[in-house]
């Protein structure tokens, strides 16, 4: 009799070889590809590598060959932003991520979920040299960056003037909350962040989607609020906003924008679970890009 594991990799390897091409250039593009991404991804872990279905695996370069949406993979990220033409190049270390920041050799920064959770020297660096950030920016750089959404982001998100409701919106009591608020989220229409896209909806995922959001006044450097909630009060907590800060532009949010949880891609369609995300994601980057 036929082992069960090899009766399933045969019959995976049939699906395969009869399956039509799978057609990635259906996906939209951002405008410019080729651009690199920056993504700081600490090591997690016991043995400071990325746990995988219950096991660990320490070398980044050779992941796991599937992607899905399961928390502390990194190949996920650099499947979901290569299929959108964004080159990533992936920092796990302060060593690295300080190498990195020094020479400037991409055209966005960006952390990973939870990463000032998991680790923390990223919030020793915000502290000590977060002016060093700022001035990456106002010389041109561009950041896109969760800040607010774990208590250990408060730092950055006060970095750049920013503030973040006391309570997530659950806790609240939205009007919503039955139909599951914190996990849909509908942008602003006319921004450069809702072209394509109207409303952002997670429940395919396996996590919410927006928990906090910034308090008004917002800084000078804000421009657009691309997405806001209102609680019960009536009061508006705008939750993804973005501006000019010198030559550069930010695109802050405390939305779970990159939660590997919700970035799930069939590596057979070559398609995204939850397109509007991907779309969301896109467009921040054409945003962070023009002119």
């Amino acid at each position: 009799m036929l082992n069960r594991k090899l009766v399933l990799a045969l019959t995976v390897s049939l699906v395969m070889l009869y399956l039509p091409p799978a057609q990635a250039g259906d996906l939209p593009k951002i405008n410019r590809p080729g651009k690199t991404l920056l993504f700081v991804y600490p090591n997690s872990g016991e043995k400071g590598g990325y746990e995988y279905g219950g096991e660990m695996y320490e070398d980044i370069k050779n992941p796991p060959t599937f992607t899905a949406p399961v928390s502390q993979y990194p190949g996920i990220y650099k499947t979901w932003f290569e299929a959108m033409g964004v080159k990533v190049q992936m920092v796990i270390d302060r060593k690295g991520f300080e190498t990195a920041f020094k020479n400037r050799n991409f055209d966005c920064l960006t952390i990973t979920y939870h990463g000032f959770v998991d680790t923390s020297w990223l919030t020793g660096f915000v502290k000590n040299q977060g002016n060093e950030l700022k001035s990456y920016v106002e010389n041109g750089g561009t950041l896109v960056l969760v800040a607010g959404r774990d208590r250990e982001e408060l730092p950055l998100a006060a970095l750049f003037g920013l503030k973040v409701t006391e309570k997530p919106f659950d806790v609240v009591d939205l009007p919503d909350v039955k139909n599951k608020a914190k996990y849909a989220v509908t942008l602003r229409e006319n921004t450069p962040f809702s072209r394509g896209v109207a409303r952002v909806d997670t429940t395919k995922g396996d996590a919410s989607f927006v928990e906090y959001g910034y308090l008004l006044p917002l800084p000078g450097w804000v421009e657009i609020t691309g997405v806001s909630i209102t609680d019960w009060p009536g009061k508006e907590h705008p939750v993804l906003v973005a501006g000019k800060l010198g030559k550069g532009k930010i695109v802050l949010t405390t939305c779970e924008i990159n939660n590997p949880d919700n970035l799930g891609f069939n590596i057979l369609n070559k398609t995204p679970d939850i397109p509007e995300l991907f779309q969301l994601w896109v467009n921040i980057f054409n945003y962070l890009s023009a002119n």
